[in-house]
């Protein structure tokens, strides 16, 4: 089992991207080794993940940049945007992060002083990547053009990200010793640069995760490290999957990014303000915060009792810390944007991490295939068949 569609339609399993490699061999051999050499400088700088990016044009939600620089190693961070060039002057805006961020003033200061070392060759790099005509390099392998591009290395994987903020998706681009391929694309790259985890996929090309390395493969297709964490995690999966049935036959899920911890529920029982983890103290339910705006004069409503049901069933893989348990068992820490859900469905249930999709049975966890990561959050997950 590889892919699945949605209502009879394939999702993000197909070939959806408008970029094509159009260069010969020499010009796509070129681009390959120029965006190594960059990748393999900038990786002894500093951990992934590492971006170099620039944008001539960039979408602000205001107007455009008119130039937008970026790079990053682990959580060392420098953007530059430059505003409005018909003014004189023009307006500049720079900022970043530095690494460790703690409140002893002399380790801060070690490590803004380290971290400004680290981003000062990163910028050398990416101006290495200027001066050598990577633009160039990139229309004469890649079109048609986009405006935005990146040098991305996460997940044990080189990437090359292309895209035009708020017109086009960004579309990611690997290679191996046979030349680029499409892997997938993402939204606005240019907003998730400079994050935990800048490389966020939304679609995926099936054919494509064979030619990746074998820690680009891992993140799509996990693997389990620690069997002990493994077991441990199953059995409290199988247990919460056991009393989502017991509160509703139809789809749900229970869905954590970082400490948002929500039940969601995609039947009609479920009242849309019912969301975010609240556990009973003492066996009394507190009020609840509605995650929409009542009319004026009402009081907040009690919690269903489905939504009572799904809670409990999240509370315990909040107590035990799935999050870190998962990462434990998998050998990957998931960060802070990263989705981990469970998918409960009338005849099967799933771990959801990110595009990587596990089902789970009653004897464990088994890959058996990808998805778009905001399938986890959709209705449309409700609807998933298994080709």
């Amino acid at each position: 089992m590889t892919g699945f569609s949605i209502d009879g339609r394939k999702a993000s399993l197909a070939d959806t991207t408008k970029l094509e490699v159009v260069g010969d061999e020499a010009a796509v051999a070129a681009l390959v080794k120029m965006l190594d050499a960059a990748a393999e400088r900038a990786e002894a700088i500093g951990p992934s993940p590492i971006v170099l990016a620039e944008c001539p044009h960039k979408f602000n939600d205001a107007w455009y940049d008119d130039v937008w620089h970026a790079v990053q190693s682990g959580m060392t961070w420098w953007e530059q945007s430059q505003f409005f060039e018909n003014y004189s002057p023009p307006y500049v805006e720079e900022r970043g992060r530095f690494e460790p961020d703690t409140d002893t003033d002399g380790i801060r200061a070690v490590g803004a002083e380290l971290a400004g070392e680290r981003i000062a060759a990163l910028r050398a790099v990416l101006r290495g990547l200027q001066v050598d005509g990577w633009r160039a390099a990139i229309e004469a392998a890649i079109a048609p053009s986009r405006n935005l591009c990146a040098l991305v290395v996460e997940h044990g994987q080189r990437w090359l990200v292309l895209e035009t903020p708020n017109v086009h998706d960004a579309e990611i681009f690997a290679w191996d010793r046979d030349g680029l391929f499409t892997v997938g694309t993402t939204e606005r790259f240019d907003q998730a640069a400079c994050s935990l985890e800048p490389l966020r996929f939304e679609t995926v090309v099936r054919g494509a995760l064979d030619r990746l390395s074998p820690d680009g493969r891992r993140y799509f297709f996990p693997e389990v490290v620690d069997e002990d964490a493994a077991v441990t995690l199953h059995r409290l999966l199988w247990n919460s999957v056991r009393q989502v049935r017991a509160a509703t036959k139809k789809a749900a899920s229970l869905v954590s990014r970082a400490d948002r911890q929500s039940p969601q529920s995609y039947s009609e029982d479920l009242r849309p303000y019912e969301g975010e983890l609240r556990k009973p103290k003492d066996g009394v339910w507190p009020p609840y915060r509605p995650s929409r705006r009542l009319p004026r004069g009402e009081d907040d409503p009690p919690l269903s009792d489905l939504a009572k049901g799904l809670h409990l069933a999240l509370g315990p893989l909040e107590d035990a810390r799935w999050r870190e348990l998962y990462g434990k068992a998998f050998g990957e820490a998931l960060g802070g944007q990263q989705t981990l859900a469970l998918l409960v469905l009338p005849d099967r249930a799933m771990l959801i991490r990110d595009n990587a999709i596990l089902l789970l049975e009653e004897d464990g966890l088994k890959p058996v295939g990808i998805c778009p990561s905001w399938l986890a959050f959709r209705p449309e997950a409700a609807h998933t068949v298994f080709e």
